[in-house]
């Protein structure tokens, strides 16, 4: 009797055992919920810093067993091009989309309305009232703050400064306007009436087309010559700010503060007519964007955050030098597997 009753209890256990081990499998292992997800990258335009965000989705498609489809609008910041591409999004047969928004006011309904079916992140720039999974890019409101502080180190003794952009409704330029001006502000309030004074004059807006921004920058130094430092806050502006100062033959007089690494910026920083530029890295946003876009398709959906949460995956920016010239471009082509003409 007493091994009858051994051998249930070993019979109650095994099956015990075997329902625990179900139980957890199912529970606690996230379902393949797509084999090899549909993504869609939609980019802010197609120059140089639109291509690295390319070549780094290309290979996180790769490298994640992903199927991509790449959008990019002809020229840069063109917001009735990206909008009509938006729009004309079919969720169906689209698991995942990464957008770069040039307007996050008037595009966020139709983000909302495409995260209904899909799983969507911003890239670069966010829409932070949509219902995105994720923000993937640099925090620009510190990337303000970064090149307020090269202009204070360019013109120690203060001045006047213009500020070029491409415009003023996208959220990346609006935080960095921002970090700029609450800088100068807290700087001059910290500081004293008697440190020196930063003053902002002008913003030239060019809606990202290169000719206008060197022709209106060229007219408008020529209408003031009291000009200290000019800012660039978008990647065409470099070459395209030094091209305008050598044009008026200020060159020797007025310092620049640029963003992001396009060649010619990089060439003037290199020569040292540039004083700086913020360095952003679009080669890792577009990499990470499909990273967490693929990585969400194949997570429970009940494992995924609440669509709108505030999530963001930071990737952080660098100040450049002329004597760090060099030894960024040697990093960053080894780190892209890029030949240097993108």
């Amino acid at each position: 009797m007493a091994g009858n009753t051994r051998s249930n209890l070993l019979v109650v256990l095994a099956i015990a055992a075997v329902a625990i081990f179900w139980y957890r499998s199912t529970v606690y292992e996230p379902a393949a919920t797509f084999v090899r997800p549909k993504l869609v990258v939609l980019t802010g335009g197609d120059g140089p810093y639109w291509q690295l965000m390319v070549e780094g989705a290309r290979q996180a498609a790769t490298d994640f067993d992903a199927d991509i489809e790449l959008l990019m609008p002809e020229g840069d910041d063109d917001f009735k091009q990206q909008n009509i591409m938006l729009m004309a999004l079919k969720p169906e047969g689209t698991d995942g989309v990464a957008i770069s928004p040039l307007d996050a006011d008037k595009q966020t309904r139709f983000i909302n309305s495409l995260s209904d079916q899909a799983i969507v992140v911003t890239v670069d720039s966010d829409a932070p009232l949509s219902d995105r999974s994720c923000y993937v890019g640099a925090s620009n409101y510190a990337a303000g703050q970064k090149c307020a502080e090269q202009v204070q180190e360019a013109i120690p003794a203060g001045g006047r400064v213009v500020v070029c952009l491409a415009n003023l409704t996208k959220d990346n330029l609006i935080e960095r306007r921002r970090g700029m001006e609450e800088f100068f502000a807290e700087s001059a309030e910290e500081s004293g009436d008697q440190a020196p004074q930063y003053e902002i004059v002008e913003w030239l807006t060019d809606d990202g087309d290169r000719k206008r921004c060197r022709e209106q920058l060229v007219e408008y130094l020529q209408q003031h010559d009291d000009i200290d430092c000019v800012v660039g806050l978008n990647a065409f502006h470099g070459g395209e700010i030094l091209a305008a100062v050598e044009q008026v033959g200020r060159e020797d007089q007025m310092k620049i503060v640029a963003f992001d690494t396009e060649q010619a910026t990089l060439d003037g920083v290199a020569d040292g007519k540039i004083h700086a530029t913020i360095a952003q890295d679009p080669y890792q946003y577009g990499y990470a964007a499909v990273r967490q876009l693929a990585s969400l398709c194949r997570c429970d959906e009940q494992r995924r955050a609440p669509v709108g949460m505030r999530s963001t995956y930071n990737v952080d920016t660098r100040v450049l030098h002329q004597q760090d010239v060099d030894e960024y471009r040697e990093k960053f082509l080894k780190n892209t597997k890029q030949d240097g003409k993108s």
